[in-house]
């Protein structure tokens, strides 16, 4: 359905009207125009009422399609106007009716056009002001005869149930090959989750690509019904394990859930989810995982196995007992068994602590294990014991 507009200068001369070299179509109906003229395509959000504009100075055509049912003065309220007897015209087979009358708009005096194909029909208003070129008023009226249709496309009803209750019913036109429709996407059901649609009838051939809100149905050349289809949801609930919730989710029924960001805490390494992402089957918690980020391990393996534990996070507590500081690193000698018999050396930036560490300190550290530290004594004795390359000391 369409209408068409144009606004011009209305002079008490007649002129001969401009040459129409340039057409454009709207659902079957083609109009000429002059190509000096320039034509538009109005955005569905804009206060102009035409689907094309076809304007020029102090003059405008708007060509707009509207149901067969509506005024054909549709958004010019001060319009008045009568259509009259309609022409029937024979097209490929099918009727359309041609109806053309005198129409005054704004003050402005024009010519109205409509085009009737069934439940639609292409309306075209034509009006023009008296500051217009002379050729203007007989171009507008060049226009409006120029008005033809070829061909009358096939109207396709498509049907969209939820069960017993149609959801919605749309016209489409099948304009060879068949007509495509994108259904409704909007639909909502408590506890479910609208997954796509489903032909009512095995027996229309039809293709359908796509699934849940990205379905779309092509070839359509009979009217279809498509019935809705569900598929239960459930709340999957993320947690950090100790009560506090990471994230929701709704999830379709043998769907997996999707994992927030792996969360943190102070002291510890995320350690996975406590449950299998999926498929899910009911309401579900899921709570994280963690594990201590410094592990405690005992002076002996440390001593004993090194290679073992090279580059872990380890976990050590214990008395210092000689201190040495440099300029870019500081060392501490740490008894873990309160003696000289358990004795960790541990390397440190100075700006890891806010305050000196000095002997006799109690101190717990959290580094990495670089493994057996050697140095040399006073006596000129060398010492191997485990060594540590701290990320954090507290001084107890």
């Amino acid at each position: 359905m369409g209408i068409c507009i144009v606004f011009a200068v209305v002079s008490s001369i007649m002129s001969q009207p401009l040459k129409l070299d340039a057409s454009v179509t709207l659902d079957d109906v083609t109009f000429n125009y002059p190509s000096e003229w320039q034509l538009e395509e109005v955005a569905p959000d804009s206060n102009i009422k035409g689907k094309y504009l076809i304007k020029a100075p102090n003059a405008m055509v708007s060509i707009t399609e509207i149901p067969s049912s509506a005024s054909d003065t549709t958004g010019y309220q001060d319009s008045t106007v009568e259509v009259g007897q309609k022409a029937q015209l024979s097209v490929s087979g099918k009727v359309a009716y041609k109806a053309a009358v005198d129409l005054e708009h704004s003050g402005r005096k024009g010519q109205l056009l409509s085009i009737e194909m069934g439940s639609r029909k292409v309306v075209c208003i034509a009006v023009a002001s008296e500051s217009a070129p002379p050729s203007f008023p007989a171009t507008i009226e060049a226009i409006i005869d120029s008005a033809h249709v070829e061909s009358i496309n096939e109207e396709i009803t498509v049907t969209y149930m939820d069960g017993d209750t149609v959801v919605k019913e749309e016209t489409v036109y099948n304009k060879g090959g068949g007509a495509t429709v994108v259904p409704p996407t909007d639909l909502t059901k408590d506890g479910y989750v609208l997954t796509g649609w489903q032909l009512a009838s095995e027996s229309v051939d039809v293709d359908m690509s796509g699934s849940g809100n990205s379905t779309k149905v092509q070839h359509i050349t009979e009217d279809i019904t498509l019935q809705a289809q569900w598929g239960k949801t459930w709340t999957v609930t993320f947690t950090d394990g100790s009560g506090n919730v990471l994230e929701t989710e709704t999830v379709t029924e043998g769907k997996s859930a999707t994992a927030p960001k792996n969360p943190t805490r102070e002291g510890f390494e995320f350690d996975g989810w406590s449950s299998e992402l999926g498929p899910i089957t009911s309401d579900t918690v899921i709570n994280a995982k963690w594990k201590k980020e410094y592990e405690s391990i005992p002076y002996s393996e440390l001593a004993r196995n090194p290679d073992a534990y090279k580059g872990k996070k380890i976990e050590i507590s214990g008395r210092v007992l000689q201190v040495s500081e440099g300029s870019s690193e500081n060392q501490l000698r740490v008894a873990t068994s309160g003696n000289y018999d358990d004795v960790v050396m541990v390397g440190y930036n100075p700006k890891l602590v806010s305050s000196r560490v000095l002997e006799d300190d109690r101190v717990t550290v959290y580094g990495t294990y670089v493994g057996i530290y050697s140095y040399t004594s006073v006596m000129g004795a060398t010492i191997s014991v485990p060594g540590v390359s701290a990320k954090s000391i507290k001084v107890n």
